[in-house]
């Protein structure tokens, strides 16, 4: 409990001319029998990772969850700030707005869902979780509210302004759960290749398909999870990626650079929200990893897939998907011909994920001809759609 302790102080001191020049509270509330940890910090829409959970301890001095008391006052990690009736960015002293819209859109939620009666203007407080004051976001997955049809649509920041928004399309998604994992990020970019001035980097071309792929599930009822997800960068419409060691793994966890400790990270994200969903009812869970291979640059190679070699589910799940590909390359490429296969290979994150697992090999990022297929922004999105029609087909 000292090392936490050391550890709270120091975070206080490094936010000390922001956030925390003002004074402040905690939120607090009583246990009882009937609402454990879990069930609160999901009213309050907090993520019960153990970054919250931790802090939670802290604050309320406990040796553990077990030590509990039944209807004693406890503090959650949500800090409660006087509202100085301007606006938000002023009240908390923040320098970007997008800092602040979120800390306004999470206390409106809250409002929504009835947790708390008034607004800020109206209660004259400002809630600010714990993990926002270290600049999360509120929502974190794009699909943490899964979109229903009928309804309005709605906004989700992490991909980008101009994409943020997600219109219904259908529901035949509904109750199936996706982990999309793009290869690489953080310290490890993966692949690199150039083209002309440019260096093209297998993180981000894979990252980019792999947001507009999330959307488009979304947008058909899916809950989807980045598992390697950037806070910057959003869709990008243009050709060059920029690359950046910005990356984090779900839910926003530094990415370290020992490889097996890479892999050894999603996998874990992965399966611990994979029990989350299986335990609340959820039976369809499926993971795509997306990377882009580097082979000579004479070897131009169609879209294939690895399956785990003693799944039955995933090779049946890597065949669908090879199936529908095929038949969009018929239908776009002159000559008709298509030469992705499906593989059996005993890859780490094939091996531990959990859910059936399809690994996606988009191309050979060395090639020029294959580089056309990554680098306009309209084919990106063209592989996420054949993607996508591949999921909306029933294994």
């Amino acid at each position: 409990m000292r090392r936490y302790f050391i550890f709270f102080f120091f975070f206080l001191f490094c936010f000390s001319r922001s956030l925390f020049a003002q004074n402040y509270e905690f939120v607090s509330i009583a246990f009882t029998n009937e609402k454990d940890v879990n069930f609160v910090f999901k009213k309050y829409q907090l993520r019960a990772h153990r970054e919250n959970t931790d802090f939670f301890l802290g604050i309320n001095k406990l040796g553990g969850l077990h030590t509990l008391v039944n209807r004693r006052l406890y503090y959650l990690p949500i800090f409660k700030f006087k509202y100085n009736g301007k606006s938000v960015k002023e009240t908390l002293g923040l320098d970007d707005w997008s800092a602040a819209e979120a800390i306004v859109k999470y206390n409106k939620l809250l409002q929504t869902k009835k947790v708390r009666p008034r607004s800020i203007v109206e209660s004259k407080e400002i809630w600010v979780p714990y993990h926002l004051m270290k600049g999360q976001e509120i929502m974190p997955d794009p699909s943490e509210r899964p979109l229903l049809a009928g309804k309005k649509p709605d906004n989700f920041p992490i991909f980008g302004k101009s994409h943020s928004e997600i219109t219904p399309v259908s529901q035949k998604l509904k109750n199936h759960v996706y982990y999309i994992v793009s290869g690489h990020g953080g310290p490890d970019p993966g692949a690199i290749a150039r083209k002309g001035k440019f260096r093209l980097h297998e993180d981000e071309y894979a990252y980019d398909i792999g947001l507009r792929l999330a959307r488009n599930l979304i947008s058909h009822g899916a809950k989807v999870y980045m598992i390697i997800r950037d806070p910057s960068d959003g869709i990008r419409e243009t050709m060059y990626l920029k690359n950046g060691q910005n990356e984090k793994c779900w839910p926003s966890e530094e990415i370290p650079l020992d490889q097996l400790q890479r892999l050894k990270q999603r996998a874990d994200a992965v399966n611990q929200l994979y029990e989350h969903n299986k335990a609340n009812g959820i039976r369809f869970q499926r993971v795509l990893m997306l990377h882009l291979d580097s082979r000579p640059s004479n070897k131009r190679i169609d879209m294939f897939f690895y399956h785990a070699p003693k799944s039955l589910a995933s090779k049946k799940f890597a065949t669908s998907l090879q199936q529908t590909i095929k038949k969009k390359y018929r239908l776009t490429r002159k000559n008709k011909h298509y030469t992705g296969v499906v593989k059996g290979r005993d890859l780490y994150m094939l091996r531990k994920t959990k859910p059936i697992a399809v690994y996606a090999e988009l191309g050979n990022l060395q090639n020029t001809q294959d580089q056309k297929r990554f680098l306009p922004p309209n084919n990106r999105q063209a592989i996420a759609n054949w993607l996508t029609a591949g999921l909306l087909k029933k294994e």
